[in-house]
């Protein structure tokens, strides 16, 4: 008797473990569409669990597994950042269970934030939460300090805390370069799936590996609080994270940042407001200035963009990424070319 394909798709799991849709399709000879319809029913059924959600999903035989969450408090004076993984590794991000590269990810970025919270808040207390299922990994880190974006502004003599969120987005921007090189914020941002910090009034929102990055007004918050979150089954690794902008090319040194000009303005027209979007970036051997969702570009912005700027830095490339169609002429027109997309 002919087995159905409910039973070859547990067969083909029971054999090789977490496998794809597609994997499991061309094990089985039959198409995509047909192996998803049978997958769903399975999945419905608590015979097939799917890990993650997005194109990296895959299907492992079983009923979910139970989520695992874990809190602790810390005194702030006297605490590092190891400790602090040590605790979240034993109580839920279990590295024998987690992909590598998902655990190597999530260590870098806990450490980087927890160490924030050490160095700058003030505060006397730290509260780490962490949680994991079978979708994603998840972690926070509070603190009820002076604010991550207010200590900025004072330090750098900003005028906003807006302008902290969109300096400390650029990278190697400090208040304590001594100890520091300015860099956690700006790659921790690129190996989330999403990433949010709230600090009294103001909240940074960036989604998708930081290519979506948005300031929101929230509810005043005390201190700050960090919400992290990575898939799962996300097939990302440090080491690729850090190639995009620490290539070997530079001798992995973090050479290659990005503005992301709508958080500035959607109207570029004048040399001033280029000035501002470039201003600390003369450090870095090549800028990508991110212009989506940018509705107006001037011929003095652009001038200042792309000509003046790389004369008075001519170490300095500048390539614009994800150029609406209607200002392409423009950006030709003043010397910019199209580059890295974000």
């Amino acid at each position: 008797m002919q087995k159905t394909i409910d039973a070859r798709i547990m067969e083909v799991l029971g054999r090789e473990g977490p496998s794809s849709g597609a994997a499991i399709a061309r094990e089985l000879g039959v198409s995509r569409q047909t192996v998803s319809r049978h997958l769903k029913r399975l999945v419905l059924d608590g015979e097939v669990r799917r890990v993650g959600r997005t194109r990296g999903t895959l299907f492992t035989a079983g009923m979910p597994s139970p989520s695992r969450r874990a809190q602790r408090l810390y005194i702030r004076e006297g605490l590092e950042e190891h400790s602090v993984l040590d605790w979240a590794r034993a109580a839920v991000f279990d590295p024998s269970l987690i992909r590598s590269n998902v655990s190597d990810i999530l260590a870098y970025a806990l450490t980087e934030m927890v160490n924030n919270a050490i160095e700058h808040s003030g505060s006397t207390r730290v509260l780490v939460s962490c949680s994991i299922d079978d979708y994603d990994c998840r972690f926070e880190v509070r603190d009820w300090g002076a604010g991550a974006f207010r200590t900025i502004a004072r330090k750098l003599d900003l005028t906003s805390e807006s302008d902290a969120v969109m300096e400390l987005l650029k990278g190697k921007k400090t208040i304590d370069p001594s100890r520091h090189s300015g860099e956690g914020i700006f790659f921790t941002t690129r190996t989330a799936d999403s990433f949010r910090i709230r600090s009294h009034r103001t909240g940074l929102i960036a989604l998708k590996q930081g290519t979506d990055i948005s300031l929101e007004a929230v509810e005043w918050t005390k201190g700050t609080l960090v919400e992290y979150r990575i898939s799962a089954a996300s097939r990302r690794s440090l080491r690729g994270v850090f190639d995009r902008f620490a290539p070997e090319e530079y001798d992995y040194r973090f050479e290659r940042t990005v503005v992301h000009v709508e958080l500035y303005t959607t109207e570029c027209i004048s040399r001033s407001q280029a000035r501002r979007m470039l201003s600390g970036t003369e450090g870095f051997s090549e800028i990508v200035l991110d212009l989506k969702g940018v509705r107006v570009l001037g011929q003095a912005f652009c001038d200042e963009v792309f000509r003046v700027f790389p004369a008075r830095h001519p170490g300095v490339r500048i390539e614009a990424a994800n150029v609406p169609e209607p200002l392409r002429a423009m950006v030709s027109h003043a010397g910019g070319n199209s580059g890295m997309a974000e």
